[in-house]
């Protein structure tokens, strides 16, 4: 037992080590490869089958974008490297326009959804405080029941403001930051073989 802690202590410090290594060679750059076989997949499923700026992105590139670059280191920027076999400087162009929209689109969301946030974790806790005073000017809340519902529905309001405020706002802000990142990222063309 002692020596297979002393091993996992020796395995730690040179994962550490390595971590740090690749720390101080960071990149400048991270490239993200989308690899597609045809036109078709940059389309989604009952849209406009012509790629001219009116078709919807097919949600399966948009998440495949989105979770690769949660691997791209922080400081880095991001190339994305699309391959496919035969591909027009059109097709190319729409692909970006298309995911660029899409990604613009949903920052927007994200904001909203942050201010929204922020106003209902300041009413409930206005709320939350609202019902604490009621404990003590109301001659309902004079009861015990009614005391200690009052109490416990007032942590309840002040408690979901508290986490809609530290918990869900950081969240979704770094969805936010990622989103920022791709939508900033460098788009290249390669001609994949076969």
């Amino acid at each position: 037992m002692i020596f297979q802690m002393s091993a996992l202590r020796d395995l730690e410090k040179q994962l550490r080590g390595r971590a740090k290594q690749s720390a101080k060679k960071s990149p400048d750059s991270w490239t993200l490869p989308l690899y597609l076989k045809s036109e078709k997949e940059i389309i989604a499923p009952f849209s406009s089958e012509c790629v001219d700026g009116h078709a919807v992105i097919n949600e399966k590139i948009m998440d495949y974008l989105e979770a690769r670059a949660d691997c791209a280191p922080i400081g880095s920027k991001i190339i994305i490297e699309v391959s496919m076999r035969e591909m027009s400087a059109k097709t190319f162009a729409a692909l970006e326009a298309l995911v660029k929209k899409e990604l613009e689109e949903k920052i927007i969301k994200l904001v909203r959804r942050e201010k929204r946030g922020m106003v209902i974790s300041v009413l409930f806790g206005l709320a939350g405080l609202l019902v604490l005073s009621l404990v003590h000017v109301s001659p309902i809340a004079a009861r015990y029941v009614f005391h200690e519902l009052f109490v416990v529905m007032s942590w309840v309001f002040i408690w979901s403001s508290c986490e809609s405020f530290f918990f869900d706002r950081p969240r979704a802000r770094m969805k936010r930051m990622k989103l920022v990142r791709l939508r900033l990222a460098e788009w290249t063309a390669k001609k994949s073989a076969g």
